[in-house]
């Protein structure tokens, strides 16, 4: 019989991370049905998804952290590319192992 794999613990980063891909994206009141509106996110909504602070989502902008992508004063964000960025980011060392 093979041996059993025990689960390590995720760490609450890590947890958040992994909930976050899995739940939709908030809603937004002025959101139709036009599926590229749905797609962009503000600051306020990426940070509600991601369970953080909204100045976090906007200094992480601003370090060119996370992808975003700015029209003027507006910081846009792209949910599908917010959700590959925290993909790769579960796998931190995925680049250097290929």
């Amino acid at each position: 019989m093979p041996p059993t794999v025990q689960e390590q613990p995720l760490s609450d980063y890590a947890r958040r991370v992994r909930d976050a891909l899995h739940s939709p994206a908030p809603a937004s009141p002025r959101m139709d049905d036009d599926s590229l509106y749905e797609e962009c996110m503000k600051a306020r909504d990426v940070a509600r998804w991601l369970d953080v602070n909204r100045k976090t989502v906007y200094e992480y902008a601003a370090r060119r952290v996370i992808p975003c992508r700015r029209l003027g004063r507006r910081v846009i964000f792209g949910r599908q590319a917010i959700a590959m960025w925290l993909a790769r980011a579960l796998v931190p060392n995925a680049a250097k192992h290929r």
